[in-house]
C-alpha cells in the first residue's frame, strides 16, 4: 500500500485576516516559502513541495482572497498589502531567514516583500514575470 504525503492545513490571523497555508513539515530544514499567482492557491505548489520537502521546510501560502484565506473586508489587494501579510505570516511562524519563491503575481508580491525586508531572505526566486508590470495585469488586478 502506498502512503500519499499530505501537508498540514494551517491558519494564522495576520492583519485581522485569517490566512491559510500548507505546511509540508520538516521544520528542522531550511524554510522555503512559496507564493502563488493570481489564479492559483497554495496547492499550485503541491508537485514542487513533494519534490523539495526532504530538503526544505516547505510552506505554501494562500494570499488574501485566494484559496482558503479570508477576503479583505476593505477590498485591499495591493502588492504592499500582500507583502505585509507575508511579513506577518513569517513573523508568526518565527522564520528568521528563508528562501522565497513566487510565481506570476506571487513574483510581484515576493519582490515587494524583498524590497521591504531584504535581511529576511536567504534567496529570492522569481518565475514567470519581469520587474515591470504589464498593462493587462493592472486591468486584472
Amino acid at each position: 500500500m502506498t502512503t500519499t504525503v499530505q501537508p498540514k492545513s494551517k491558519f494564522l490571523t495576520v492583519n485581522n485576516l485569517r490566512l491559510h497555508h500548507l505546511d509540508w513539515g520538516n521544520e528542522k530544514a531550511p524554510p522555503l516559502v512559496l507564493v502563488h499567482g493570481y489564479t492559483g492557491n497554495a496547492h499550485s505548489f503541491d508537485p514542487l513541495a513533494l519534490r523539495l520537502r526532504d530538503r526544505f521546510h516547505v510552506v505554501a501560502t494562500d494570499v488574501r482572497g485566494h484559496g482558503d484565506s479570508a477576503w479583505s473586508p476593505d477590498g485591499n489587494y495591493g502588492y504592499t498589502d500582500y507583502a505585509n501579510d507575508l511579513d506577518g505570516v513569517v513573523a508568526e511562524m518565527g522564520l528568521r531567514r528563508f528562501v522565497l519563491v513566487g510565481t506570476s503575481m506571487g513574483d510581484i508580491i515576493a519582490m515587494t516583500y524583498a524590497g521591504i525586508h531584504p535581511e529576511m531572505l536567504e534567496r529570492l526566486v522569481i518565475n514567470d514575470i519581469g520587474p515591470e508590470q504589464e498593462p493587462g495585469s493592472s486591468r486584472i488586478t
